[in-house]
């Protein structure tokens, strides 16, 4: 507690000069005041009311402590100040009206609205009496006064008597209290009541001053409130004197003196306690730019997880707790000495400012004091250069601390990252250089809480960011790149990089452990490198053709009309229709022999023509000679730089693409040359070997009938590897056979309506191979057969291979798919062995139900896998219903195999009672059986609901059961249910011994209760589970959470915590 109140005194230190009210307001009302005013003023404060003006003008001096020079000054009034305001009054009521010179005096009912220059609302003033001082400007007000309006609307000010310049704006109330809307750091509107013996509001410095003063969300009776002797509010600091805090009219908790900054301190301090680093202050300060991380807080679910939504985590709130007091102001902010106001219209930022705001640049240094991790110094900056296409960057801080009790970690640590980018036209930079004392030393140092909480102060832990987290490896990195196209050439440098891989580990000098970095790997450098391009293009250019069928019969045309106008008659009209003209349109009646004919007469079209466009594509041929070039180099080292190994590779390509006009002939040689190079320094043989390979890969094709061959093979293969202990050479040129021709076959394909058919075929001197197929293809059905014939080099005749036969359909009702296949090289025996089929179906009767089944069959229709499922979904007004069933099979006798159902039902949410009242539940059900091994048989249950009542409670419930003991159901291996039903009634014996022997077990459940109050809410969150906590057993843990919030101020809470360990209130 001592080093609490110490760190907040050393806090306060640079804060005691601060000024409670404007003097010069103070003077000029008790000047101007009349000898009644004057009485009611020394009644508010306690002093003697029965003197005469003079003796109760300079009884106040007194007691303001007012100087005869400040009382000499205030009657110089400079140049500047004397700039009128042309202000606007009109007298809406009043019982009495006197006027003499620059005085007008109004009694009874007095009603005054008023307007200024400087706002654009009207303001109003009610009294039982009211002085207008037309010289000096000043409204002085008695007697149930009210002032309310302006551009600050959701702020009225209530008193025994109230001061007014309306020059200035400035306000003073005697014994009164002011009422403003506001949101919370949770979002809520709250309405606020200020109430002191004098409250002084400066326009000039957006500041409001309490003597004696209470803030509490009710006028009457509060259950929360602070109440200070002094109170002072600018822009979102607070500071107070000697103030408590009471809950109801009981005092809990009590400063002496207590600043509370917002965001208007240059140095932006946060304080607070953390469970490991104990007490803490930061302090950051913006030396150009906007600092992004100010404000930034951790979240308590970062340490542990939340059970449910309605547990409302406030420890990630930054916003400021005095916000309820001042005017929304999004406007911009800058430091001015020690603190920040807002920018002035028109003011000149300077050069470096307005570059630094404009660019998204920023320089902060911060300060920081652990009790855990000692003093901490530290700069984050990042600056965007020439338009933005150079990017600088750089964070780090250093540390020291006096008693370090952390194994492995010195005194003082260290952690610095440098960043440096540019792109611009195609060229790409990168350098990264980070470095670490430590693997924690990031996680310590740069998760920075910058938020300023008041619950900080009353022993409430503070949460931390996990941006950073523990890493015990890093890299510095430099990487360019660089990409540029010359006509029909381009070069790419993918990347040109240096990296050294280093790696924190412990070592030991005199005793002493502590982390060092060690190089793991290098390369210096890494190149990456492409290029492709095109020597020769004779490519013809593809023609489009395009007939046109014309239909301007007049018949026709009326035909097509009358088709739109049936078309439109059904249709919804528009404002865009168009009229339709009687002359256009004449019906004709005839009967004749009883029969009724009508007649429809449409005028003929006169319109655009109606057409049909059909285009065709033609190419005309041509020749293209083109080339690709990849190389890679990786120059590697190991352990503290020693050079390990040297890698270079090199491959392209140079093609030549040749076709004939209108797809008759196509054809494409492509020679691929490889190079491969590497040197391995460090072994026990050093090694070094080149590799050389050239392949050519040779395409022609007959576009127009589908025909296409393709031959590949290694023309040349050189390998040389010399070591101290062996040397190899090999030097061959391809040959016909299969391990240099890769690939050398041919097919057709043509398609035939809804026909396809195709032919494949493999030469020599790779396995020959003959493969027809066919396929069919209409309205959703599809029917396909290949068949294939082997034939190996040693081989006379051909061989059978596998053949396949497959069907399919499907539309919006059912798909279905079925695949034979048969192989007949597995078939010697058995001629059933080389038989396998799939089928998969799909069936979908109705909206919502969905009906599945899936086979696979070996040999004689032995089950490889059989499913059958069925989902069903029904969404209704008041429930929604998904549930999914499947049941498996599997072996020669089709063995049940396993049983898997879940059903999930929610009911949407009923109000009634003028929908004040809510209710909504759901239920999640998930039943797995295994038939081979009933014990690894499981259910899972969860049910929740929430009832809620406006403005007044929710409850949230929630309930996860399991049972994974179903063979205790079995008698004689067979299933009984009765023993299961028998076993669920004893899972609800709470009293008994039937919960404990019940397989049915209650794996956790959730309670949260939220009771919501006029001024502050009730929490009651009880949670349950399985868990081992402490031993390798599987123990029951709850848990209880009460804790109480004021809405007008969430970060003022009470918390109390029970578990079953510790067996008392924390």
């Amino acid at each position: 507690m001592l080093k609490r109140v110490v760190a907040v005194l050393a806090l306060m230190i640079v804060l005691m000069g601060l000024v409670f009210a404007d003097q010069s307001l103070l003077v000029r009302s008790i000047q101007t005041s009349s000898a009644e005013e004057l009485a009611a003023i020394c009644r508010a404060y306690g002093l003697d009311d029965s003197l005469a003006e003079n003796e109760l003008r300079s009884q106040l001096y007194e007691f303001f402590k007012v100087s005869e020079e400040e009382l000499e000054d205030d009657s110089e009034e400079s140049e500047s100040e004397e700039k009128q305001n042309a202000t606007t009054i009109l007298i809406e009521s009043a019982d009495q009206l006197y006027s003499s010179d620059n005085l007008v005096i109004l009694r009874g009912n007095v009603k005054i609205s008023f307007s200024t220059e400087s706002e654009s609302a009207e303001r109003t003033l009610v009294a039982d009496k009211v002085v207008v001082d037309l010289k000096a400007k000043l409204f002085e007000a008695s007697g149930s006064v009210s002032l309310s309006g302006g551009d600050d609307e959701e702020r009225t000010f209530e008193g025994d008597a109230i001061s007014l310049d309306w020059g200035k704006l400035d306000i003073i109330v005697y014994n009164g209290q002011s009422t403003t809307d506001r949101k919370n750091s949770s979002g809520t509107e709250i309405l606020f009541y200020a109430s002191g013996k004098s409250i002084s509001y400066v326009s000039g410095s957006d500041g409001i001053f309490f003597r004696n003063g209470t803030i509490a969300t009710t006028a009457k009776d509060p259950y929360w409130s602070i109440t200070a002797d002094k109170l002072s509010l600018s822009q979102n600091d607070m500071f107070v004197d000697r103030a408590v805090i009471r809950l109801g009219r009981v005092p809990i908790f009590y400063m002496p003196i207590f600043f509370y900054p917002g965001t208007t301190l240059s140095f932006n301090p946060a304080i607070g306690i953390s469970s490991d680093r104990g007490m803490f202050l930061t302090t950051t300060y913006e030396v150009y730019g906007r600092y992004p991380k100010l404000g930034v807080m951790g979240s308590a679910s970062a340490s542990k997880s939340s059970s449910d939504d309605s547990s409302e985590d406030l420890s990630d709130v930054s916003a400021s707790i005095s916000s309820f007091l001042n005017v929304d102001d999004d406007s911009e902010m800058i430091r001015d000495g020690f603190y920040y106001r807002p920018v002035k219209e028109g003011e000149d930022l300077g050069e470096l400012e307005t570059w630094a705001r404009s660019s998204g640049s920023y320089l902060a240094v911060f300060a920081d004091t652990y009790e855990s991790l000692g003093l901490i110094v530290g700069v984050d900056t990042l600056n965007y250069l020439l338009d933005k296409k150079l990017t600088v960057g750089a964070t780090g801080s250093m540390g020291y601390i006096a008693n370090q009790t952390v194994a492995n970690l010195q005194r003082f640590r260290y952690t610095f990252d440098f960043n440096f980018s540019y792109a611009n036209n195609g060229l790409k930079a990168n350098v990264k250089l980070p470095i670490l004392s430590d693997p924690y030393v990031r996680a310590d140092y740069l998760n920075r809480n910058t938020g300023f909480a008041l619950d900080a102060l009353m022993k409430s832990e503070q949460y931390f960011p996990t941006t950073f987290t523990s890493q015990t490896s890093y890299i510095w990195q430099a990487d360019v790149s660089y990409r540029k196209t010359v006509g029909n050439f381009t070069f790419s440098l993918t990347s040109l990089k240096a990296d050294i891989d280093y790696k924190l580990e412990t070592t030991t000098v005199d005793g002493s452990t502590f982390y060092e970095s060690n190089v793991v790997e290098a390369s210096l450098p890494y190149v990456s490198f492409s290029s492709e391009g095109t020597f020769l293009n004779l490519q013809g250019q593809t023609k489009s053709t395009t007939r046109t069928k014309d239909y301007t019969s007049p018949l026709a045309q009326s035909f097509a009309d009358e088709l739109v106008a049936l078309q439109n008659k059904d249709d919804e009209p528009s404002e865009d229709d168009e009229d339709v003209s009687a002359e256009d349109v004449s019906i004709e009646t005839t009967e004749e022999e009883g029969k009724q004919s009508v007649t429809l007469n449409v005028k003929a079209y006169e319109g655009p023509d109606l057409n049909l466009e059909e285009t065709t594509n033609s190419t005309a041929g041509g020749i293209k000679l083109g080339y690709t070039y990849n190389q890679t180099l990786d120059n590697s080292f190991e352990d503290e730089l020693e050079h390990d190994s040297f890698y270079t590779k090199i491959n392209g390509s140079v093609y030549v693409d040749a076709s004939a006009p209108g797809q008759w002939f196509s054809v494409r040689e492509t020679v691929k040359p490889e190079f491969n190079y590497s040197k391995t320094m460090i072994s026990t043989s050093p090694t070094t070997v080149d590799e050389f390979y050239l392949t050519s890969a040779f395409v022609a094709q007959i576009p127009k009938f589908g025909i296409t061959y393709n031959l590949t093979n290694k023309v040349y293969h050189h390998y040389n590897s010399v070591s101290e202990s062996d040397n190899s050479l090999t030097d061959r040129w391809g040959e016909w056979n299969k391990t240099d021709i890769t690939a050398h076959n041919a097919s057709i394909s043509k398609s035939i309506g809804n026909f396809t058919f195709g032919f494949y075929t493999q030469f020599k001197p790779l396995t020959e191979i003959l493969k027809p197929s066919a396929k069919y293809a209409r309205a959703g059905f599809t029917a396909s057969a290949d068949f294939s014939f082997k034939r190996e080099e040693d081989e006379e005749k051909f061989e059978k291979g596998e053949g396949n036969v497959n069907l399919g359909y499907s539309n919006s009702y059912v798909s279905f798919s079925l695949a034979n296949k048969y192989d007949f090289e597995d078939v010697e025996t058995d001629p059933w062995a080389g038989y396998t089929l799939t089928q998969r179906f799909t069936l979908i009767p109705f909206k919502g139900l969905s009906l599945t089944g899936n086979a696979s069959f070996e040999g004689k229709f032995v089950a490889k896998k059989l499913s059958f499922g069925a989902t069903y979904k029904l969404d209704t007004d008041l429930v929604d219903l998904n549930t999914t069933a499947t049941m498996s099979f599997k072996g020669e006798n089709y063995d049940k195999d396993a049983l898997n159902v879940s059903i999930k039902l929610s009911q949407d949410k009923v109000s009634w009672w003028k929908r004040r009242m809510d209710f909504l539940q759901s239920l999640t059900l998930a039943f797995n059986y295994d038939f081979q091994n009933p014990y690894r048989t499981s259910l899972t249950l969860n049910y929740s609901f929430t009832f809620k009542i406006a403005e007044f409670m929710d409850l949230k419930v929630s309930v996860n059961s399991a049972n994974k003991s179903f063979s205790r159901y079995y008698e004689d291996g067979v299933f009984n249910i009765g023993n299961m039903f028998n076993d669920l009634w004893k899972s609800f014996d709470f009293f008994g011994n039937g919960r404990k022997s019940t397989g049915f077990n209650l794996s956790s459940f959730s309670v949260t209760f939220v009771h919501y109050m006029r001024d502050w809410n009730l929490y009651i969150d009880a949670q349950g589970s399985l868990t081992t906590k402490y031993s390798s057993k599987y123990e029951w843990v709850p848990t209880i959470t009460v804790y109480i919030k004021w809405n007008a101020i969430p970060e003022l809470k009470a918390t109390g915590s029970w578990d079953s360990y510790s067996k008392e209130w924390t």
